[in-house]
Order: C-alpha cells, then structure tokens, then sequence
C-alpha cells in the first residue's frame, strides 16, 4: 500500500544509470517529463531519456481535485457496481455508498472489520464487482486476515441493495505473508471476464527470497482466475502456465515487487500497472490487451530497467520494462497507480492514463505520442498532503482519489468544456431485440440528440437509443454550448436469446446429493449459493430460499438473457438411508392421497408426522406394533400445493422423505 506505512520504503542503492537519470530529472522542467521505454530489449535508462522526446499530443487544461465526499477513515479503494453509485473501501475492514452528490449512507454497504488484520500495509484493501453483479450479486474482495494472510473472497449482497451478506463469504484463495508489508490488494475483473490479483514480492526489502521470480510462489506475480466455473475457482484456459507442473497455474504475470493498484483501460482493454520501486525509483507497466505472449516485469533482478540483483537471471530481453518511471525526488516515495479517463465530460482528458504519488502528491498523465512512444506529463500543484492512496472510477468514468491521511474523496476535474462523444464496441453492431439499446459513454448534466443517416431522432436525447430501425447512428453530446459528435456506428437487429432454468426439485434437505440444473441454452453460466458448474449442492449452500441465476450470452451478437429458480434448504433432522426400510411415498408427487411404505424387521410402534418447509408439524399420527411390509394410507388433501418432510419414527429411529402435493 502507498507510503511510508503502507507502500514500504525499504530501498536500496542506488545504481549508476538511476544516479545518471535522477540527475537529469532534476535539471528538466519538473512540470513537463518525457520517457519513452520499448517493451522489451530496452537500452539503458539515459538513453531513453534523451531520446524520447516526441510529438506533443493536445493537454488537458487546469486540471483541479474537489471535495466529493467526507468523513472516511482510512479509505483504500473506490469502485462502482455498474451503476450510479460509489463504494468507497476503508482499510479496517469497512465498505461504504456514497452517491453521485458525495452523500454516504451512513449503514455500512459491509462489515468485516472482526476478521480483517488491519494496520500498516493491512487490512481491506480491494474491492471488485462481478461483471454480472446485476444478475448474481457477487462481489470480491481483497483482505488481510488475522493471522497475515491475504484473503481473496467473494460475498453477496442481500434483498437490500444496499447491505451486503457478510455471512456469505466464499473464500477463494489464502495466500500466506512472510512479512507484513508488499501484500499487493488491487483486484480487477478484466475484459475477459476473469478476476486478476495483484500480490506483492511477500515483504521485506529487495525480495530476499526471491519469490517475484519463482514460479512455485504466487507473491510477486499478477494471478488470474476465473470464478465462475467452479468453487473456489478454476484455471482459464488461456493462462500462459496451464497444465505445467513447474509453474502455478493462477500466474498470469510474473516479477512484481508491490502492484498496489492497476487497472483496465474500459475501451482499449489494456492493462496498467503501477508498481512500488525499492528506494530510487518509481514505475507504470503497460501490457496491450492484444498482445500474444505474457509478460516478466523484472523484479528482483531489475528495479525498473535498472540492474538490480542479477544473480541467476535471464538476459535482459526476456524481461518487459516500463513505459513511464520517476525517481524518488522533490518528495515522491510511492506510485499511486490510477485510470485511463474514459468519461464523457473532458474530452481533453480522453485517453489519457493518471497516476499519483503517496508522498510527492503531484499528478502525471500519460498518453501515446504517436510515434511508438509515450508522452507523460506532470502537473505544477502537489497534493501532498492529502496522502494520495487510491484512484477510483465510477460508471460513467469519471475519476476519483482517495486522501488516505484526511479521509476526503476527491474528483478530479478540468478546466476545459468540450465534452467527449463516443459510442463503445465496433463500427458494427447489433442490438438485441426486443427493447435492446445503444448506448454512449454519457454523464450527469450533459446533453445528448442522437442522430440516423445524419437526420435527428426525435425525442433522442439521453445517454442511450432503443433503435426503430436498422442504420447508422450517432450522437451529439453537449456540455452547455460545447458539443462533440461521436464516432458512427452501423446497427442491425438480433434476437435476445430465451433463457430457461429449472431444477429437478424446489426444496433439499441439508444431506441431499448436489443436483444438475436443467437449463437451456446450453454453455450460459449458473450463480448462486452451493453453485459448482452446472450442480447445486444443497450441504454448501446451507439452509435458507436460494435464488440461482442463469445467464446466457450469444457470441455471435453478444445478446444475452437470465432466468432465475428459487430453492429451498432444510434441515431434515435424523435423516436416515432410505434404504434402511425400504420406504417408499406413491405416488410422488401427489394429490394429497398419499401412500406411504416400509419394512419393520420386527412387531414395532411407529408415528408419523408430515412439515412443512418451515419446519412446522401440519399433519401427525401414531400407530399400534406391525411388523413385515407395512403400507399405510395418509389423506393430506387438506394441505396446500408444496413441499414437505415425512418423517417417519420407529422406536429411537428417526427418517425423513420427501415429497410434494400438487393440484
């Protein structure tokens, strides 16, 4: 975590090209820095420097941090759920909501401050909603425990909107900390669709065991999972180490020394990661969304692209080095990484990558220059003060920062007006029927008229159209007397997918073997409690109602659709093998004339009691000794259409079925 108690400073020397660079570094205009590094093979630092002036790309205007929202203790992260709302993570273990007028509500979104570690580079630390949070209500988090491990666990939210489950965690992955700084904390889900964890080098200073570039170890590495395709995850199929006994398989990246934040770029899927140098320098790697092979970021053996302990490491061209990296002077200590600006407000902002410093408090933006490299620059105010901790971004990518030290949320604005027009996904595309719409990235208080073949559409003027007719669109967006049109986008029409989920029965005992969903089409996704693939397992899920979820999505048009099924989970008390007694319930289900058979080894009382779901007795009766084959009639044609529990007691023995009226 950033500064001086959070993202470590247990720096070493110096080496003779960082000495070289900070020099340099100090006679350059401080506000305005370029530096251009390839992603592999780099020459050394001072010529990177010297040569990696370029085109000027257009700058943002005067770019200020208000006020947003107040009154937090120690926040660490900040993040949305694919709405309006803002969840602001504090480090001891608590999330907050607060709206788009900075209004928090006061209840906490979660609590699990009991079983959060919390202090120094402790405590919760990342926050990340499941890409279908509006369908499953999953999120994930990033937390250490009490014992110093890091936790990433999923949760759910309730009924409420707005309160989570805390007893609802699922626990992926425990990764133990040999110390207690570098423990990483950011967690993303990338455009894949899979969740990606930062974990730092375990701690210490200069990564003594070497764990960055051991591939047994899941310190010191960028993991990736996917969580849902099992409990607690399986392995995509796409990660670089799968099926090698001699590498983890979560492992997507490896050689980081404390990824405290990165995230993906929301339009170009690239991913940005800022990690925490030793003692002199700061850095941000970029990896392109498209590239084909997987990236070493160097550390322990470089820290940046500078040697650090080479022993027993590869040559120089098997690592990727980063594009942008800063010495620690005139107070900077501890990279805070950020986004790329994808809001619609400040088209001067668009495109561009933030980050920050802990200490130093300056911000940097960085864009491409148009000539292979990067053009980077610094702004003249510091916000020291504030401790700088996190970047945030909301649903309509507006940018926030976390003051780590004073508890305030800051949003980052720009002095310029021309809002940014801009229509995601391809030059083609289509919309799914019915009701299906087009949307643009969009804001509060801007204005929008939405064009076909150039024509306006009349009464088109929000952030997004439900097409009437196939063809070209695009649309006008205004910020007061400041416009942007957009990019134009070809639309055809698809139909959404029927998406159906059922199950064999709506209600299991807590002993029932895991069921397979019946759901149509074939290859969607089933969420919800007890979930493994395609089975629900009553025995983990527990007792409770339990909606599963069934999401579907075309990859031929990317239309998609969800059905939901509700069980139920009950606890059915001295659960015997059926089999014990051959006992039989016909027909099942049944109108309420129910026939119940079993096997007494020997001249036996026996009783009979028929509950409900609840668990309360509706129906009872005792019976004087039979031996042999017993059949007995029951006439429930009083009780409603359900679910219920016979439970049959001979002697001390206690068996319960199941069974169900229909009507």
């Amino acid at each position: 975590m950033p500064g001086s108690a959070l993202q470590s400073a247990d720096k070493s020397a110096i080496g003779v090209f960082q000495l070289i660079a900070a020099s340099i570094l100090a006679i350059l205009q401080p506000h305005f820095m370029v530096f251009v590094f390839p992603m592999r093979k780099i020459l050394p630092l001072m010529i990177l420097i010297l040569s990696g002036f370029g085109t000027m790309v257009a700058q943002p205007g005067q770019i200020t941090l208000t006020n947003f929202s107040t009154g937090f203790s120690a926040p660490v992260d900040i993040a949305h759920a694919g709405d309006e709302r803002i969840f602001v993570v504090e480090q001891a273990g608590k999330i907050y909501i607060v709206d788009q007028a900075g209004v928090r509500i006061p209840t906490p979104f979660l609590n699990i401050d009991p079983r959060v570690g919390s202090g120094g580079e402790r405590g919760l630390l990342g926050l990340a909603f499941h890409p279908q949070y509006k369908q499953n209500g999953y999120f994930f988090v990033n937390y250490t425990n009490n014992t110093g491990s890091t936790v990433i666990s999923r949760f759910s939210v309730t009924s409420d909107p707005n309160v989570a489950d805390p007893n609802s965690e699922e626990i992926l992955l425990t990764i133990a900390q040999p110390y207690s700084n570098h423990n990483g904390g950011c967690i993303k889900f990338g455009n894949d669709g899979y969740l990606y964890i930062g974990m730092g080098d375990g701690g210490s200073g200069g990564d003594p065991g070497n764990r960055s570039q051991n591939p047994l170890t899941l310190l010191g590495k960028m993991l990736r999972i996917d969580v849902d395709h099992g409990l607690p995850y399986t392995i995509p199929p796409s990660n670089p180490y799968i099926g090698m006994s001699s590498i983890l398989n979560e492992i997507w990246g490896i050689g980081l020394r404390n990824p405290w934040r990165f995230s993906f770029d929301k339009v170009a899927h690239d991913i940005w990661i800022a990690d925490v140098g030793q003692n002199q320098v700061e850095e941000v790697n970029f990896w392109a969304d498209t590239a084909t092979t997987f990236p070493n970021f160097g550390w322990r053996c470089y820290e940046t692209s500078a040697p650090y302990n080479t022993s027993g490491c590869l040559a120089i061209g098997n690592y990727d080095f980063p594009i942008y990296e800063y010495a620690q002077t005139q107070g900077n200590c501890s990279v805070t990484g950020g986004f790329v600006y994808r809001g619609a407000r400040y088209q001067s902002l668009w495109g561009y990558y933030f980050h920050t410093d802990y200490c130093g408090g300056y911000l940097w933006w960085t864009k491409p220059d148009g000539l292979g490299g990067w053009t980077t620059t610094r702004s003249t105010n510091s916000y020291s003060s504030n401790n700088l901790v996190s970047f945030g971004e909301d649903v309509y990518g507006e940018l926030y920062l976390a003051g780590g030290s004073n508890g305030i949320i800051y949003k980052l604005k720009d002095s310029t007006c021309t809002p940014q027009a801009y229509i995601p996904g391809a030059d083609s595309q289509y919309v799914c029927q019915p009701g299906g719409m087009l949307t643009a990235f969009g804001g509060p208080t801007l204005g929008y008229q939405w064009q076909l073949s150039g024509i306006d559409v009349p009464g088109a003027n929000s952030a997004g159209i439900v097409p009437a007719t196939a063809g070209d669109y695009r649309v006008i967006v205004s910020n007061g007397s400041c416009r942007d049109t957009s990019n134009t986008v070809h639309v055809s029409f698809a139909t959404a997918p029927t998406v159906t989920l059922a199950m064999p029965d709506t209600a299991y005992c807590t002993t029932d073997p895991a069921a397979v969903a019946i759901a149509s089409p074939v290859g969607g996704t089933l969420y919800g409690p007890g979930v493994t693939g395609t089975m629900f397992d009553p025995a983990v899920a527990g007792v409770g109602v339990h909606t599963l979820v069934y999401h579907f999505q075309d990859s031929l048009n990317g239309c998609s659709a969800s059905d939901t099924f509700e069980v139920a989970v009950t606890v059915c008390v001295g659960l015997a093998d059926p089999l014990a007694r051959k006992v039989q319930l016909s027909p099942n289900p049944t109108n309420g004339n129910l026939l119940l058979s079993f096997d007494l080894d020997q001249l036996n009382p026996y009783a009979v009691e028929v509950l409900d779901l609840a668990g309360k007795t509706v129906y009872g009766a005792e019976y004087s000794a039979a031996s042999g084959h017993v059949v007995r009639p029951l006439q429930l044609t009083n009780l409603a259409q359900g679910q219920y529990y016979l439970r049959l007691k001979v002697g001390d023995e206690v068996s319960a079925h199941k069974f169900s009226i229909q009507k």
